[in-house]
C-alpha cells in the first residue's frame, strides 16, 4: 500500500487530512533496569552487513534509531522453473527490502517494520507477544469482527480460522470458548487518530500476538499523538464484555511454581522424539506466508540445519543430546527462517523461535497444562466461569416468538397410567400451532433415502419468522441432550440436503404461501421451549449441568451453520 495524503478537497474550511502508512507496529520488552541501547533490539547479522545502512535520528519531537537497506539483486527464484518448462532464457532479477524503526515513547518501546525483510531485521526474543491481542478485546467493535485465528489446547495443534469479511458479532462465529487461545482478531474500531479527524468511520486493525496493523500518520508529532492513543487503549483495565473472554486462558507466571513443575515435565519430554504428548503447530505470525514456503533454516547458535519441510523431529534434532536442564532454553533459543526457495536465497516472514512451534500437553499433580508459544496455560481453568457466562447471555436474550403456559389437565383413570396428566406434549404442541403464523410440526417425519425409511423431525412448532420451536418437558438431562442434538441435526439438514428442505418447504407453503421460510432459508431461528419442574424459571442454578454443557455446544454449533439460538420458560399454571 502506498501513502495516502487525503487532500481537503473543494471544502477549503477543513484542514487537510494526514498523510498514513499502512502499518506494522509492535511494543517491545526492555530486557534492562534502565533504557536499553536500541541497537539490542537488532539482529546481530544486520548489525554487520554492509548492505544496510543504521542511523540514529531525531525529528521533530521523535527520537530513535533506523535500520534500513535491501538484499543484493539475484535472479528470482521461479526463474529456473520457468525456463526448464518452456527452454527459453529467463533471467529476471529482483532485490528484498527492509526497514526498521525502533523509538520510545513515554517509557516504552515500539518498533515499525517495513518492506518484507522489516520482520527479519527485529530479533524476536524482544517482543510483548500480548500486545496486539490486548489492544483488540479493548478496542475492537464487537459487531464488527472479521476474523478470529484460535489454536486448540492440546498437543495435535489443532487450529480454527473463521472469517466473515462483511463483520459480525462474537456471537456469530461459533467459537469454542472454552479451549481456544486466540492468536489473531481482525475487526474495525473507532479509535481517535489523527489519520481520520474529521469522520466517524472506523479504521480497520488487524492484531496478532505481538503487532498490530493499521494507519498510522507518517509525520512525526501526529505518529506520536497516534501512540498516545494506542497507549490509552493497552492501559485500559479492562476488556470489553463481548471480548473478555479471550484473556481468559491468562499465562501462568513462567516463575510461578506450576509453571516450573510444567517446564521439568516438558525437559524430560522432550528427550523422546516420539512422546505422544509433544506436537508442533504454525505460528500465527508465519500463516500468511507458510504456503510459499520451499525450505526452512534451523539455527542454534553457529549450528544450521537446512530442511525442505518442517517436522517436530527437524526442530528438536537441535537441542538432541543436551542435558534435561538445558533442552527448553536451548529450544528457546532456536531460530527458524521459511525461505521461498531451496537454496535459501529468498527469506519470507518473520524470523520465529523455536519455543513458537512447540506444543505440549502434561500433567501435573491433579491439573493438566498446555504449552503453547513459549507459554504454560492450565487446561480447564475458567471453564465452569466461561459456561455460566455464556448462558447467562443466551437466557436473557430475547425472542419475538409467544409460548403459553402449559395448564395442568385433568387426572386420566384409565387407558394410562394412574394420574398422569392429560396435557402431555402431544397437547401442547398443538396449543402453541393454535396461534397466528404458527404451524404444527411435531411428528412430521421428512423421509430420504439417506434415513433409510425413518426421517427426520425438523421441529415442534414453525414460527412466523422462521423460528425452529422445539419444545421439551424434562425433569433429567437426558431429554434435553436428545432436543439440542435433534435441531443441530435438522438445521445442519436444512442446510445440506436438498431433497428434506423442498419437502420442508412445500409443507410451509400448503398452509401458509407466503411464508418467508417458503421463499429463502436464510438466517434459521432455534427456540428452545424447556419445562422444567414446577415450571421454574431456566438459570443456570435451575438447568442440570450435563444440560449446560451440552446446550452450549449445541449452541455453538448452530451459531456456526448462521443460525440464531434463543431458550424459552414454559410457565406452570
Amino acid at each position: 500500500m502506498s501513502v495516502t495524503d487525503e487532500n481537503q478537497g473543494e471544502d477549503s474550511a477543513k484542514p487537510p487530512r494526514t498523510a498514513t502508512w499502512w502499518s506494522s507496529l509492535h511494543r517491545l520488552i526492555d530486557p534492562t533496569d534502565g533504557p536499553a541501547n536500541l541497537r539490542t533490539f537488532v539482529r546481530a547479522k544486520y548489525l554487520h552487513n554492509d548492505n544496510y545502512e543504521i542511523r540514529e535520528f531525531s525529528h521533530d519531537g521523535l527520537t530513535g534509531l533506523l535500520v534500513s537497506g535491501a538484499n543484493p539483486p539475484e535472479r528470482s527464484e521461479w526463474c529456473p522453473a520457468a525456463q526448464g518448462l518452456t527452454g527459453l532464457r529467463v533471467s529476471v532479477n529482483t532485490n528484498q527490502t527492509g526497514g526498521l524503526l525502533l523509538t520510545r515513547s513515554t517509557g516504552r518501546l515500539y518498533a515499525l517494520t517495513y518492506g518484507s525483510l522489516g520482520h527479519h531485521i527485529l530479533d524476536p526474543a524482544y517482543r510483548d507477544d500480548d500486545f496486539g491481542v490486548g489492544f483488540a478485546v479493548r478496542c475492537l467493535d464487537e459487531n464488527d469482527v472479521t476474523r478470529f485465528r484460535s489454536e486448540i489446547m492440546d498437543r495435535r495443534g489443532r487450529v480454527e480460522d473463521y472469517t466473515m469479511l462483511g463483520g459480525s458479532d462474537v456471537a456469530g462465529f461459533g467459537l469454542d470458548k472454552f479451549s481456544s487461545l486466540v492468536r489473531r482478531i481482525c475487526g474495525s474500531a473507532h479509535l481517535d487518530l489523527t489519520a481520520k479527524p474529521h469522520t466517524s468511520r472506523a479504521v480497520r486493525v488487524e492484531c496478532s500476538g505481538h503487532a498490530i496493523k493499521l494507519p498510522l500518520a507518517t509525520t512525526p508529532v501526529q505518529f506520536l499523538t497516534d501512540l498516545a492513543e494506542i497507549e490509552r487503549i493497552c492501559d485500559k483495565d479492562d476488556p470489553l464484555d463481548g471480548l473478555a473472554f479471550v484473556q481468559k486462558f491468562r499465562k501462568l507466571n513462567k516463575n510461578s511454581p506450576a509453571a516450573l513443575a510444567a517446564d521439568q515435565i516438558l525437559a524430560k519430554l522432550l528427550g523422546n522424539l516420539n512422546n505422544a504428548r509433544l506436537g508442533i503447530i504454525l505460528p500465527d505470525n508465519c500463516v500468511d506466508d507458510y504456503g510459499t514456503a520451499q525450505s526452512f533454516r534451523i539455527t542454534l547458535g553457529s549450528r544450521t540445519t537446512a530442511v525442505g519441510d518442517i517436522d517436530l523431529g527437524a526442530l528438536l534434532a537441535q537441542i538432541h543430546g543436551r542435558d534435561e536442564h538445558r533442552r527448553v532454553p536451548g529450544l528457546q533459543q532456536v531460530r527458524i527462517t521459511m525461505y521461498k526457495d531451496q537454496e535459501q536465497t529468498v527469506p519470507v516472514g518473520p524470523e520465529t523461535r523455536g519455543t513458537d512451534w512447540l506444543v505440549a500437553e502434561v500433567e501435573s499433580g491433579d491439573n493438566r497444562y498446555y504449552y503453547g508459544q513459549g507459554c504454560w496455560h492450565e487446561i480447564g481453568a475458567w471453564y465452569l466461569d466461561t459456561l455460566r457466562e455464556e448462558l447467562d447471555e443466551l437466557f436473557t436474550a430475547t425472542t419475538d416468538v409467544t409460548i403459553p403456559a402449559w395448564t395442568k389437565g385433568r387426572r386420566r383413570t384409565s387407558g394410562s397410567k394412574q394420574g398422569q396428566d392429560s396435557h402431555d406434549e402431544d397437547w401442547f404442541n398443538h396449543r402453541v400451532a393454535k396461534q397466528a403464523g404458527y404451524q404444527l410440526f411435531d411428528k412430521q417425519n421428512f423421509v430420504t433415502s439417506f434415513y433409510h425409511g425413518g426421517g427426520l423431525e425438523i421441529c415442534d412448532i414453525l414460527g412466523p419468522d422462521c423460528e425452529l420451536i422445539c419444545v421439551k418437558k424434562a425433569t433429567s438431562s437426558a431429554p434435553l441432550s436428545h432436543l439440542f442434538a435433534q435441531a443441530v441435526n435438522a438445521v445442519t439438514v436444512l442446510r445440506t440436503d436438498k431433497e428434506v428442505a423442498k419437502k420442508f418447504r412445500d409443507s410451509v407453503a400448503s398452509h401458509n404461501p407466503d411464508h418467508p421460510m417458503v421463499h429463502d432459508i436464510g438466517t434459521l431461528k432455534v427456540v428452545f421451549a424447556i419445562l422444567l419442574n414446577g415450571g421454574k424459571e431456566i438459570t443456570t442454578d435451575s438447568l442440570f449441568p450435563f444440560s449446560q454443557i451440552s446446550l452450549v455446544r449445541s449452541m455453538n454449533e448452530l451459531r456456526r451453520m448462521n443460525a440464531e439460538v434463543r431458550v424459552v420458560t414454559i410457565k406452570r399454571s
